[in-house]
């Protein structure tokens, strides 16, 4: 691990700038600066007729903020909807989705441990979700990396994925993260999904020049989860992990790497 530094810790996170605001509003330290660096589009997609039945709902099941804030975009702009019940059963992945969909006015709130596969579980042991309770839907990206509904399905548990948006990679690295890395700027590049360190290393790969390689291989990534090592490894000097996959964890994470106390 890093030694202390003096000036601000410049991280840039592969995460939308909402998100990355957001974090650094939470940080219960000082001395690190957060910089937006994303690089998936997402979009909001439409569902077909049918593919969501309020009458049937007995619960939802959110593996990500940005599950939260499509389905309520899809549940405003569809007439359809719009007898969706928002005190019915809310089951999320972690803290963070938990706080978005509290904010977006549901009560009955249930907080995972942090990863989709703990999520089942929680669920097929938990109250509320047994067989013949009703139909769960999965508001989320159309290409999930964890099969929830699948799993859910097979111990008996009526689950529908609605894929209600899409997470598209850019083309290229943003001219201002670029500007920053060549100009030493970039202590560390943040990452909070497989798809994100995916792009990434894309990117880099497309890249094709020694400056890029030279600048990433002398800063840090920390990484969420550990399934993201893989793809980063050979690109960066060191690759950090988060103990667990939530928030809390990640600041921890990135006190340790650079050395920052408390306050």
């Amino acid at each position: 691990m890093g030694g202390a530094q003096t000036s601000p810790v410049r991280l840039w996170l592969v995460r939308e700038e909402r998100d990355v605001a957001e974090m650094q509003s939470a940080l219960p330290f000082s001395g690190v600066c957060f910089e937006p660096l994303p690089l998936l589009e997402t979009r909001l997609l439409s569902l077909p007729d049918g593919a969501f039945d309020p009458r049937l709902c007995a619960g939802l099941v959110f593996t990500s903020a940005n599950g939260v804030r499509f389905f309520q975009r899809m549940i405003g702009k569809n007439a359809r909807f719009r007898g969706h019940d928002g005190n019915i059963k809310i089951w999320t992945v972690g803290p963070q989705t938990a706080e978005t969909a509290r904010r977006a006015g549901y009560a009955d709130v249930r907080c995972g441990s942090g990863t989709a596969a703990d999520l089942a579980g929680e669920i097929v042991f938990g109250e509320g979700a047994g067989e013949g309770a009703g139909v769960l839907y999965w508001p989320a990206r159309d290409t999930p990396s964890f099969p929830l509904a699948e799993v859910l399905s097979a111990r008996g548990i009526s689950c529908f994925h609605l894929p209600v948006y899409t997470a598209l990679a850019v083309d290229a690295f943003p001219a201002a993260f670029l500007s920053a890395l060549a100009a030493g700027e970039v202590d560390g590049v943040g990452f909070f999904s497989m798809q994100g360190a995916q792009a990434f290393q894309r990117l880099v790969s497309c890249a094709g020049h020694d400056g890029l390689s030279a600048a990433l291989s002398s800063i840090n990534a920390l990484c969420l989860r550990k399934r993201m090592v893989e793809s980063l490894e050979g690109i960066f000097g060191r690759v950090y992990t988060a103990e667990a996959p939530d928030r809390d964890r990640f600041f921890s994470l990135v006190q340790r790497v650079y050395g920052i106390e408390n306050g």
